[in-house]
């Protein structure tokens, strides 16, 4: 059984080491804010009662089926100017999603498609280097890069269902991922809670069929969470990949930004996640003039 795992003392004790670190962690030299969730409890208040007593409670609860996660608390955050509303998990949800995450990522992402990144072993460094080989290649000329607009507002739960369901068949754990999803939805049936444990693995399961799509076309394509990066070596090839990825992520509930979605020419360097690398047709240039054939601004070293 895959639900009884994440109840254990052991792992709710790592995964409220995990949670007090991130709510008392320095930032930008103060403490950050140990902001609590619907309940009231921080996890000062928890430390000072004693977090032993805490986990060996909500380990029962569990156990004993009478754990049920709670509602948010909705707080406005500006980042960059605009004004986001962030939802505040209690810390015991936190705790409990955060075990959880430990038992499903090894579950879940060895089953994902190899052309996504931000995961496990595959981070932005390495998003960076398989981006960088793909473009200095000589391979490709053309790039399309695009994201999907308000991607965790419109996540739809039953497309979720039906691959979680391919991969998990334990009832009570299935019942469990239920309740996360209801009380963090947005709308019934649509949304993932920002800034929950669960929500980037779960929202990378709902794009496979997006991601396996593209393994048979005959393009490079990388994404990293919301971000899309398709190279191809044609006008045309880029706009019908540019098509087709709209299509797709339209058939799984998602739309793409279309201020955001390019296709860049043949001259105009590569620009994803925060580094910018000159196309094929650049590095020839480089090549004839002997000039530096470093990424332009790149963040790949």
């Amino acid at each position: 059984m895959v639900w009884n795992r994440g109840w254990t003392m052991g792992r709710l004790s790592e995964a409220y080491r995990t949670v007090r670190r991130r709510a008392l962690r320095p930032k930008k030299g103060r403490v950050r804010r140990d902001t609590p969730g619907p309940d009231g409890m921080t996890v000062a208040a928890i430390d000072a009662r004693g977090d032993t007593r805490f986990v060996i409670d909500l380990r029962d609860a569990l156990r004993e089926g009478r754990y049920q996660p709670h509602p948010p608390r909705f707080v406005e955050m500006v980042s960059k100017g605009k004004r986001r509303r962030i939802g505040v998990l209690n810390v015991n949800d936190r705790v409990v999603q955060r075990s959880y995450l430990d038992v499903l990522t090894p579950l879940i992402e060895p089953t994902l498609a190899p052309s996504v990144f931000g995961i496990t072993g595959r981070g932005l460094r390495q998003a960076h280097h398989v981006v960088q080989e793909a473009v200095t290649s000589g391979r490709y000329q053309w790039a399309a890069r695009a994201d999907i607009s308000h991607a965790f507002h419109h996540a739809c739960h039953d497309i979720f269902f039906d691959a979680i369901k391919t991969r998990i068949s334990d009832t009570r754990m299935l019942r469990l991922i239920s309740d996360f999803l209801h009380v963090g939805a947005l709308e019934p049936g649509f949304g993932l809670l920002q800034g929950a444990p669960l929500s980037p693995l779960f929202f990378n399961l709902m794009l496979d069929q997006v991601d396996r799509a593209f393994e048979l076309d005959e393009v490079f394509y990388l994404r990293y969470s919301d971000d899309f990066l398709i190279l191809t070596e044609s006008e045309d090839a880029a706009r019908t990949a540019s098509n087709d990825l709209h299509g797709r992520c339209f058939d799984q509930g998602f739309g793409l930004n279309d201020k955001t979605t390019t296709i860049n020419l043949r001259l105009a360097p590569v620009t994803f996640l925060g580094a910018s690398f000159p196309t094929g047709e650049v590095m020839r240039l480089i090549a004839e003039t002997g000039a530096d054939a470093k990424p332009i601004a790149g963040a790949c070293s």
